[in-house]
């Protein structure tokens, strides 16, 4: 079970107990400093919503390359954020995006692909 959380905010371990199991034990969790860190951003978004026509690029599987197209655009838009905020830290390794499942995975890190390369 998770106990203690190291290198993250007081305000990122209150954010990942909505996540944990352990009914009472996850309140145990405490950050290994005193910082309460800058304040945490949503980036919400309509995930069934065509804002581009329905175009997407064609995948066969109905309007599913577009949903992941729609969710990289803005995880994107999320690391942006964060990299205007701390232009001089290196995301690379310090990053993970939380999906459902391995099928969402996949479809997601697909359109990400194109959006990440040099």
């Amino acid at each position: 079970h998770l106990s203690e959380v190291v290198r993250c905010s007081r305000r990122i371990v209150a954010g990942a107990m909505a996540f944990q199991l352990g009914g009472e034990a996850k309140l145990l969790t405490r950050c290994h400093h005193e910082s309460t860190g800058p304040p945490l951003r949503s980036f919400l978004f309509d995930a069934e919503r065509e804002e581009d026509g329905g175009g997407g690029s064609g995948g066969g599987g109905g309007g599913s390359s577009s949903r992941f197209e729609r969710y990289a655009r803005h995880c994107m838009r999320a690391l942006e954020h964060a990299t205007c905020l701390f232009p001089r830290l290196a995301l690379h390794n310090r990053v993970a995006l939380v999906v459902p499942d391995a099928t969402f995975r996949e479809g997601l890190a697909a359109s990400l692909a194109p959006i990440l390369a040099p």
